[in-house]
């Protein structure tokens, strides 16, 4: 699947709206005491009340609410280019967040100097350079700051993308468990209709067990099966009838599934296309410098026992 605009917006719209794809990549920004939460708590920890916050590719809006819960009396504008309403936010917090949906990082839609912080979490990456950069200067005031986590890569993450790339195209490919699934389907509907099984309906039962043979080992040789576990058991359960008998309702099913392994895929390719190693940190805090010749700037790897999780960059 290509990288277009639409094919973006809406693969990150069935991330944000749907769980039913599993990633294993968020335990290592979930836990409150992570390097990735300290972080943030170290930059929120300079801001004072009534401050305004810009946050780009805000996704679920876990920036926000991180912000939320330790400044109450601030004002956040959070931007993603998918489709976004956050199940977390009330009517109580309503005043303080607003969520633009549809927006490019690269035309944002806000007057010059608007902002005394510009944040995102692993979400600046995905931008084209330097204009995302150049428009987050123009919005952000002269006297404001910058803070973003951003995706190494050497990290952990990104070691976890790759493996599950691999278990994303298996699922795809052509003798892969969807396409095979997709291939016994209407045989498989024909039978429990009561018709004898031919020699295609056999050869078709034979692959899908060949698949799964192969889903099962893999799962045997992976330190993070989850995908491939929850893809087994959800393409057992479509064959199976558990979610609508009819077959119309399988094959709609299994392609929606499909189509959701796709966006996955499109995902971490997208991941791993854009994380940066140091030349390219080096590329944004010179753009950055362009705008805001006399800030500090800080760039830290952040990282725990297990390794590297993320870039850490602070500009003030």
């Amino acid at each position: 699947m290509e990288l277009t605009i639409e094919n973006r917006r809406q693969a990150w719209n069935s991330y944000w709206l749907s769980g039913l794809v599993h990633s294993c990549l968020g335990k290592f920004v979930e836990s409150p005491d992570s390097a990735i939460n300290q972080f943030w708590h170290a930059q929120f920890a300079k801001l004072t009340a009534g401050k305004r916050v810009l946050d780009l590719a805000t996704g679920n809006g876990a920036l926000p609410k991180l912000l939320l819960n330790e400044i109450k009396n601030i004002q956040i504008d959070a931007v993603d280019l998918a489709q976004i309403a956050p199940p977390w936010l009330s009517a109580e917090n309503q005043h303080n967040v607003r969520f633009h949906s549809g927006v490019n990082m690269e035309m944002l839609p806000f007057s010059a100097e608007e902002f005394d912080l510009v944040i995102s979490q692993f979400g600046l990456e995905y931008a084209n350079w330097p204009q995302a950069l150049d428009d987050a200067a123009r919005v952000c005031k002269h006297s404001g700051s910058f803070a973003f986590v951003m995706h190494h890569a050497d990290s952990l993450i990104l070691q976890l993308a790759k493996v599950e790339l691999q278990h994303q195209q298996s699922l795809l490919a052509s003798d892969g468990l969807l396409e095979m699934a997709k291939a016994l389907l209407p045989k498989l509907a024909t039978i429990q209709a009561g018709a004898a099984p031919d020699a295609t309906a056999e050869q078709a039962r034979k692959n899908y067990n060949d698949a799964l043979h192969k889903v099962a080992k893999s799962i045997e040789q992976s330190d993070v099966p989850d995908l491939l576990i929850e893809s087994r058991e959800h393409i057992h359960t479509i064959l199976s009838g558990r979610l609508g008998a009819e077959l119309a309702q399988r094959i709609s099913l299994l392609k929606s599934y499909t189509q959701a392994i796709r966006f996955a895929e499109l995902r971490t390719t997208e991941l791993l296309a854009c994380a940066l190693d140091q030349e390219k940190v080096n590329t944004l805090l010179a753009a950055l410098r362009v705008s805001k010749p006399n800030a500090v700037m800080d760039c830290q790897v952040l990282a725990e026992n297990e390794g590297i999780l993320a870039w850490g960059i602070s500009i003030y």
